[in-house]
């Protein structure tokens, strides 16, 4: 979730497969005191029906560069972004 921008990115095994941009596309931006829920919107009893294997989360938004190179490390493979 990009603030800035209000947009949602998601990316599969590295390559950009979905923007979902909140003011256009009727989903509800997130507040810093919401719980964090994965595979479940936020605001519906839609839930993710599959495996999520490989998740990470960030305090500051990720390049679409970043995102391709950490999906081509290995998992349990530490990797430092400088900012």
């Amino acid at each position: 979730w990009n603030s800035a921008t209000d947009e949602a990115k998601f990316y599969l095994n590295g390559v950009l497969r979905q923007t979902i941009i909140s003011t256009t596309q009727n989903i509800v931006s997130p507040l810093s005191t919401d719980n964090l829920i994965m595979g479940r919107w936020l605001t519906s009893g839609s839930f993710w029906d599959g495996m999520i294997d490989d998740l990470r989360i960030y305090n500051y938004v990720l390049t679409a560069g970043e995102i391709a190179t950490l999906a081509t490390v290995p998992r349990r493979t530490k990797v430092l972004i400088r900012r």
